[in-house]
């Protein structure tokens, strides 16, 4: 655009109106013509590439709160080192899907092994903590196997299946997990902040075996 004469700059098009113009072709050819740019442009690229513009700046955590249910329809939950109850879960790591972060997190930190087939996301939560974005996959395990064990003491102290109609007199419940529960069961714990959620499937069928 610098090099173009003045009387032809209304016409001339910038570097990035040119990539745009030329972006899918297989062959580009540019050629100077009295101080304007002729194009040759030959065949289709044939596919799209999706691109990123670099690296995002970090503004959110995304994470997986596991609800599973025994036999008697009571969920899991764990007391934890920080004195507040907790549904099983944690940070997706890079490369992981959600089910597969709850299959992992279940295992860590409960002792209980479930298959990737059985876990569900039920819907997705958004809330803001200070100036972080939480995002909250819900995945509802409905298959599990094994017995209750603490391999993670440093993060709890017990893990317990609790009724339904006695949450609301639990106390202290972190508030991803407090929302995942409202989330599943809508009423179970009245006065909670309202969140973004985004439902992603309906409810699974308990097929669970309970811990002896």
């Amino acid at each position: 655009m610098d090099n173009t004469p003045e009387k032809r700059r209304h016409i001339a098009l910038d570097e990035g109106e040119l990539g745009a113009l030329t972006d899918g072709f297989a062959h580009v050819e540019q050629y100077d013509a009295a101080g304007l740019a002729m194009l040759v442009l030959r065949g289709t690229a044939g596919s799209f590439s999706a691109e990123e513009k670099g690296r995002p700046e970090p503004q959110a955590v995304f994470g997986a709160a596991v609800v599973v249910t025994d036999a008697l329809g009571r969920v899991l939950l764990g007391r934890s080192t920080q004195g507040m109850w907790e549904l099983p879960g944690g940070r997706i790591e890079t490369g992981e899907a959600a089910p597969a972060t709850a299959v992992r997190e279940l295992e860590e930190e409960t002792g209980l092994t479930a298959h990737v087939d059985d876990a569900h996301v039920i819907t997705v939560l958004h809330d803001d903590r200070l100036d972080v974005r939480r995002v909250t996959a819900v995945v509802r395990v409905s298959r599990w196997d094994g017995e209750l064990a603490l391999p993670e003491p440093h993060h709890f102290v017990r893990w317990e299946f609790h009724d339904l109609n006695t949450l609301a007199t639990l106390g202290r419940i972190f508030a991803p997990s407090a929302a995942a529960l409202t989330a599943m069961w809508p009423g179970v714990l009245a006065g909670l902040p309202p969140i973004h959620s985004y439902p992603c499937s309906v409810t699974c069928p308990a097929r669970n075996r309970p811990t002896a």
